[in-house]
């Protein structure tokens, strides 16, 4: 699994969220692994907009790592196989009502998308595989 060097950090971290969304969905595919922070209980990271709970993820540890801040600063990287993820993370945040924070940073949301909307993108990137 390939870290990003510094130059692909910086400049991936200043994209729009939209193209972050984009970057996230191929590095994940590619790499099958995404990234969430987790708490001493092991509960993911989250945020909240407009009333709704938001699980944060991330293509890369070293994103992750950049928004161990805040309330988030006691968090460990995660890294989760995508099967898992997409086969019982992304359907239980469903259940639940929450939505998904797609490549948060810089103490700002990311892209915000339904758990279907993020399963839909990713099953129809890793068809290119």
């Amino acid at each position: 699994m390939r870290n990003p060097n510094p130059k692909e950090i910086e400049a991936v971290s200043k994209l729009p969220a939209f193209k972050r969304y984009q970057h996230l969905i191929k590095h994940v595919a590619d790499t099958e692994i995404v990234f969430v922070l987790v708490d001493e209980y092991g509960t993911c990271a989250m945020s909240e907009v407009e009333g709704k709970h938001l699980l944060a993820i991330w293509p890369a540890a070293a994103y992750a790592e950049l928004n161990k801040v805040g309330e988030w600063s006691p968090y460990t990287v995660e890294p989760l196989a995508l099967e898992h993820f997409m086969q019982q993370v992304v359907p239980e945040a469903a259940n639940i009502g929450h939505l998904i924070d797609a490549f948060p940073m810089n103490d700002k949301t990311g892209f915000v998308v339904s758990s279907e909307e993020l399963l839909r993108d990713l099953q129809a990137e890793l068809s290119n595989y």
